[in-house]
């Protein structure tokens, strides 16, 4: 056995790791416990009989964790039992044909007394309870749910071992309380609403699995069992294996898929996913914050310990989405292997009220000025050459961080007489966001004359370079994480960026937001669309100009968008001419 000591100061601590599967119910990732000594002896000694002690707990966790204690068949008929126990209790109020409150109902024919405010006072009470229980459902308060389900089965004289509360199973009773609780509510309003399917307690769980003992049935719905994290593994490898996976991809989809695991449960099956837990999930990631993970505050903590905790800043909509068309996409992969019948987080994703153009916000000519007339644009203090090319580049061309980090110096060059850059994915390390992203831009004369880019290129091939930045090194992201970085900042709400330190603090202005200014400008000007599509690197929309149409001539492109960019003539630029990046 290991010892897990570690020496914070001059004390010892006892400290070791929570089984990932335990953390959401015990709601952390590590058992901490001060050894009260300094002598590693003694701490060893104590470590060991602490830690045994731990190993005997985590193991008995483990046992009433599992679901293996009840078959499927079982725990679908404590369930229906469950449900069928909660109207029972509330039928008293109701009468054959479900006239709400019958006693008090006679008593207002006979006597002739207003009992309207009484019975509006316990419909309240079965609201109150509908609203107590979707809140405890969504906070995983269980515990006076458990008592109503041992109340049940003893009434239907059913099996239920210790070890049955935990998982999906305790999920779905919970659900079936929220049910019962909504039918209970429109039987007082005098409807009559039918019994979901899954409830009718005179239905049995599967008409052709009767006679059939847990263990054989289990075998024949191999298939509803299959769990998630298979689903996963396997629409991760046909991704791979066709190309439509990178490794970066594959990352940052499973931190998607690992959001919905750690709300739902690792072990969760495709049979356990309903509509309730899609919607669950979705208002739970709308109170997660932006980047938790990046966040000292709240990357080792659990969903359900910060659903607890007041979120200043949650995480945007546009996120939101992506979390749940991540998951939409796993699921319909799932149907597709016939491991479910339907995809219930299909058409889950909120509404967006804003346009696409709203998203993000444009620079305008004062924040721009801001930006060329900082500090380091003056005084020619950036650090790095990418720091003083960066957003020029991206002024007059539109192009997008990672087109403009990755660029190869063979990029550019001169056409017809016209100096263009190509945006293209013809290296190893680098990539386009589609096809249309490959592209040839004329370049504006603000770069090739003005800031005499096409000498600088020269310069470091001369130097043997063989990239426009080479002090921008490769990492997971490509080459543009860097440029992210420095303008924006970390997202860590701790180190600021460049545009901040320009006092520029808008949230929805990021360096993207160069490719949404130049685009506007240009827009404004009422260029022609379809050669502005093909400057910005769009999809035309049409089959005829998108797979058979050739790409329009520099010449063309430069007279009729490039020439059409006028930010030299309205900011004040002319001192970036005295950098030491500009080579006469």
């Amino acid at each position: 056995m290991g010892l897990f000591l570690c020496l914070q100061g001059n004390t010892y601590h006892f400290r070791i790791a929570v089984p990932k599967s335990l953390r959401p119910y015990l709601g952390k990732r590590e058992i901490k416990k001060s050894l009260c000594t300094g002598n590693k002896l003694v701490a060893r000694g104590n470590s060991l009989i602490l830690g045994g002690k731990v190993k005997r707990a985590i193991s008995l966790a483990r046992i009433t964790m599992s679901n293996d204690k009840l078959s499927e068949i079982e725990k679908s008929e404590i369930i229906r039992g469950f449900f069928d126990f909660l109207l029972k209790v509330q039928d008293r109020h109701l009468d054959t044909d479900y006239s709400d409150y019958p006693i008090l109902r006679l008593l207002e024919k006979e006597m002739g007394l207003n009992v309207q405010p009484c019975i509006s006072e316990m419909r309240n009470s079965e609201e109150n309870q509908l609203n107590k229980a979707i809140k405890n459902h969504h906070d995983k308060d269980f515990e006076n749910l458990k008592f109503l389900v041992e109340a049940s089965a003893l009434y239907h004289e059913q099996k239920l071992p210790k070890g049955a509360f935990c998982g999906s199973f305790l999920n779905a009773l919970s659900l079936a309380q929220i049910d019962a609780t909504k039918i209970i509510i429109a039987r007082k309003q005098g409807n009559n609403p039918p019994i979901p399917e899954q409830y009718r307690i005179d239905k049995p769980f599967n008409e052709q699995h009767r006679n059939v003992t847990p263990t054989e049935f289990e075998k024949t719905t191999s298939v509803s069992l299959t769990k998630v994290t298979k689903v996963i593994e396997e629409y991760s490898k046909d991704r791979l294996a066709i190309g439509k996976w990178t490794d970066k991809t594959r990352e940052e989809n499973h931190a998607l898929y690992n959001n919905f695991l750690e709300f739902a449960g690792k072990d969760i099956r495709c049979a356990d996913i309903n509509y309730h837990l899609i919607s669950e999930f979705r208002d739970a990631l709308k109170r997660l914050p932006a980047n938790r993970k990046k966040s000292k505050k709240y990357r080792r903590k659990t969903i359900a310990q910060i659903m607890k905790m007041d979120v200043p800043n949650p995480m945007s909509i546009t996120t939101v989405n992506k979390n749940l068309n991540r998951l939409s996409t796993i699921l319909n992969f799932a149907v597709k292997l016939g491991y479910m019948p339907t995809n219930p987080a299909e058409g889950m994703e909120i509404p967006i009220t804003e346009k696409d153009s709203e998203q993000r916000n444009i620079f305008d000519n004062s924040d721009l000025q801001k930006l060329f007339n900082s500090e380091q644009y003056y005084n020619d203090s950036f650090l790095h050459p990418f720091m003083f090319w960066a957003c020029p580049i991206a002024l007059f061309t539109g192009m997008r961080q990672t087109e403009i980090a990755q660029l190869h110096l063979f990029d550019i060059y001169e056409k017809d007489s016209i100096w263009v850059v190509n945006v293209n994915d013809n290296a190893k390390d680098k990539k386009v966001k589609n096809r249309n992203a490959r592209r040839l831009i004329p370049l504006h004369s603000f770069l090739v004359n003005t800031l005499n880019l096409p000498r600088y290129v020269k310069h470091l091939k001369e130097q043997g370079h063989k990239r426009l930045f080479p002090e921008i090194n490769y990492h997971r992201d490509g080459y543009g994480q860097a440029v992210s970085r420095w303008f924006n900042g970390h997202g860590d709400g701790v180190t600021t960026g460049y545009k901040k330190n320009c006092g520029i603090t808008d949230g929805k202005k990021v360096f993207h937001s160069f490719r949404h200014t130049v685009i506007n400008h240009l827009k404004q000007k009422q260029v022609d669309g379809t050669l502005l599509h093909e400057f910005d690197g769009h999809s035309l929309g049409t089959m005829t100009y998108d797979r058979y149409g050739k790409a329009f001539t520099p010449e063309l492109m430069y007279e009729k968008i490039v020439s059409q960019i006028t930010f030299d003539k309205e900011l004040d630029l002319a001192h970036l001419m005295k950098s030491k990046y500009v080579i006469d």
